[in-house]
């Protein structure tokens, strides 16, 4: 898809990207937080396609289903962080 098919200006997919590449270290930080809440060691667990695949979707989605149902209460209860204190 083109920039004129999705109607959009270079200087704002600029933005975006630059935006995102900006950010990407924060969120790896929180990938790699969430995998330690969630009990991995090395980071969460790509895409596994051996016969256990479909048993590992599931305890994965049950942990970050759990995972954000936490992050959503403690969000609710203390408010939202981020880099600036909001």
């Amino acid at each position: 898809m083109t920039l004129h098919q999705s109607r959009m200006k270079k200087e704002t997919l600029d933005a975006m990207l630059s935006a995102m590449k900006d950010y990407m270290p924060i969120f790896h930080k929180y990938l790699r937080r969430k995998a330690e809440v969630m009990g991995y060691k090395n980071g969460l667990p790509g895409m596994n396609y051996s016969h256990q695949w479909e048993k590992q979707t599931r305890n994965l989605q049950l942990k970050q289903r759990l995972f954000n149902q936490s992050l959503f209460s403690i969000c609710q209860r203390y408010g939202r962080y981020d880099e600036t204190g909001i």
